[in-house]
C-alpha cells in the first residue's frame, strides 16, 4: 500500500511557506493598524500640548498685568517672546511672585515635551513604514524566507520591535489617552477601575 503524501516536506531549518505568508501578512496589517491607532493619539497630544501652551501664554499675559509688568493693552499685542522675557524680569527681581514663577516653568516645558513627542513619532512612524516595507517585500521573496531558519528569527524580532516600539509611543501617549478617554466620556469608568 502506497504511503500518503501530506504535502511538501520540509527539513529542520527551513519555515512553513503558510506561516512565513501569515507572519508577513500579519506584520504588515497590524503595523498600519498601530501606526493609524497611535499617530492619532500622537497628534491628539501635540494639539493639547499647543493648546495647553496658549492658556499658558494667557496666564502669563493675564499675570503680567496683574503684578504691573505690563498694561492690559500691552499684554495683547505684544510677541510671546516679549511676554516671556518680561516675566522672567520680574520673577528675577521678585522671587515671591509664585504664580508666575509656575506659568514660566510650565512654559518652558512644553518646547522639549513637544519635540520629544514629535521624535518619538516620526521615529515609530518609521518603524512601522520600514517593517509593513519588509514585509510586503517579503512576499516576493517568500520562498527564500522558507529555505532559511533565520527567517523565523527575522519575523521574530521584526514583531518584537513593532511591540516595543509601540509600547514607547503608548507610554509617550498615555496624556494623550487619558485626555482622549475624558473627551469621549470614559474617564471616569477609567478611573473606577484603577481603585
Amino acid at each position: 500500500m502506497p504511503s500518503r503524501h501530506r504535502g511538501p516536506a520540509w527539513s529542520e531549518d527551513q519555515v512553513n511557506e503558510q506561516a512565513v505568508l501569515y507572519a508577513l501578512s500579519t506584520l504588515a496589517q497590524t503595523c498600519a493598524a498601530l501606526a493609524a491607532l497611535v499617530g492619532a493619539l500622537g497628534l491628539y497630544r501635540a494639539q493639547s500640548l499647543r493648546t495647553e501652551q496658549t492658556q499658558t501664554e494667557a496666564s502669563i499675559r493675564r499675570l503680567l498685568v496683574a503684578h504691573g509688568g505690563t498694561m492690559a493693552g500691552d499684554a495683547q499685542l505684544m510677541s510671546t517672546e516679549w511676554i516671556t522675557n518680561q516675566a522672567r524680569q520680574i520673577v528675577h527681581a521678585h522671587p515671591e511672585q509664585g504664580e508666575l514663577i509656575a506659568a514660566i516653568a510650565k512654559w518652558d516645558r512644553y518646547e522639549p515635551d513637544f519635540r520629544r513627542s514629535t521624535r518619538l513619532l516620526v521615529r515609530f512612524g518609521g518603524w512601522n513604514l520600514l517593517v509593513i516595507l519588509l514585509s510586503l517585500g517579503g512576499f516576493a521573496v517568500v520562498p527564500a524566507l522558507t529555505d532559511h531558519l533565520w527567517a523565523s528569527v527575522l519575523l521574530w524580532g521584526l514583531a518584537i520591535g513593532t511591540v516595543l516600539s509601540t509600547g514607547a509611543m503608548i507610554l509617550e501617549a498615555n496624556n494623550a489617552l487619558a485626555g482622549w478617554l475624558e473627551l469621549v466620556g470614559l474617564g471616569r469608568v477609567v478611573r473606577s477601575l484603577e481603585r
